[in-house]
């Protein structure tokens, strides 16, 4: 389809035509216009402002949509497969059910954005800005076979992912500082980096994940599991990790300090060289836990279950270990 004037396109729209597919509206203004259901596939609609507009069940697959104007718009159950929206403005827009399958989403802005059971499958979410925006049961896990979805260095501050599924998904140097994760999925996920500061990680399944050298300091991680993560020098300062599972986890050189480990697991675990000065773990199962060099200063170690550890050389200084159950079986008075 040729050019179209927007006062075309919503004449012909109200005469109940609602294919506009490869249309050329790049720049048209259609701000609070009522498109319900429209077919805008493969259009070039960059730089439109369809800011507030009425776009439930839209058709935008492989569309254009750079730099577009989108904020409160209303994309409920829209299709946005492979579409491009490169730094467009999504500012408290409602993609509910929303289909963004392999769309490029780089660099836009998706603050206070609906996202609940949107499928961001091998979506490019890179350096997009997040901050508030609602995720709950979305889905950005990686297909079989196929990219990864990829939100590196994006802003996630204060997202809603609870139950989301991010398997797989590259989540490299993001910031989720303070965002819910409550029983999401980020199995087999890269963290590298990531600030998870005060973030709610309660159940969140992070086996197989990569976060070393990531920020947990204040974090909520009961019950989450970390089973056989790469942890090193995470930042784990005063985390609640309440039987958190680390069952045969990376954690050299982590700080841990004043850090809840109570009743977790750490099972065949690498903790060489970490810092748990003050750090509690009561009734802990380190179990053939590797503890070389490890500094358990000033630790709270009551009840925690040693066995065929290697403590030898780890630092424990104040440490209290009443009722703890040592290396070689007995416990200590």
């Amino acid at each position: 389809m040729s050019n179209l004037e927007a006062a075309q396109l919503l004449d012909y729209y109200a005469a109940g035509q609602t294919d506009f597919s490869q249309a050329n509206l790049a720049g048209i203004q259609l701000a609070g216009v009522d498109l319900i259901g429209v077919d805008l596939s493969e259009s070039n609609l960059c730089g439109a402002n369809l800011s507030f507009a009425l776009l439930g069940r839209a058709n935008f697959r492989r569309a254009n949509l750079a730099g577009a104007d989108l904020r409160g718009a209303n994309l409920t159950q829209a299709d946005l497969t492979e579409s491009r929206l490169q730094e467009a403005n999504l500012h408290g827009a409602s993609l509910e059910k929303a289909i963004l399958v392999g769309a490029d989403i780089t660099l836009a802005d998706l603050t206070d954005c609906n996202l609940i059971e949107a499928d961001l499958r091998q979506a490019n979410l890179s350096s997009t800005r997040f901050v508030g925006a609602c995720l709950r049961g979305a889905n950005l896990r990686k297909d079989n076979y196929q990219e990864r979805t990829v939100l590196r260095g994006t802003d996630l501050e204060k997202a809603d992912f609870q139950s989301a599924n991010l398997a797989e998904a590259d989540l490299a140097r993001v910031n989720l500082t303070g965002a819910n994760l409550k029983e999401a999925n980020l199995r087999g996920a890269d963290l590298i980096g990531a600030n998870l500061e005060r973030a709610y990680c309660q159940m969140t399944r992070l086996t197989d994940t990569n976060l070393k050298k990531a920020g947990l300091a204040w974090a909520n991680l009961r019950e989450a599991r970390f089973d056989r993560a790469q942890l090193q020098e995470a930042d784990f300062f005063q985390a609640d990790c309440y039987q958190a599972n680390f069952s045969n986890a990376h954690l050299e050189q982590i700080i841990g300090e004043k850090a809840n480990f109570t009743q977790a697991i750490f099972t065949k675990a690498d903790l060489r060289r970490a810092n748990l000065r003050g750090s509690t773990l009561k009734e802990a199962r380190l179990i053939e836990a590797y503890l070389a060099r490890t500094d358990l200063t000033g630790a709270d170690l009551t009840g925690a279950n040693l066995i065929r550890a290697e403590i030898s050389s780890a630092l424990l200084l104040d440490a209290n270990l009443t009722d703890a159950t040592m290396p070689d079986g007995s416990t200590y008075q």
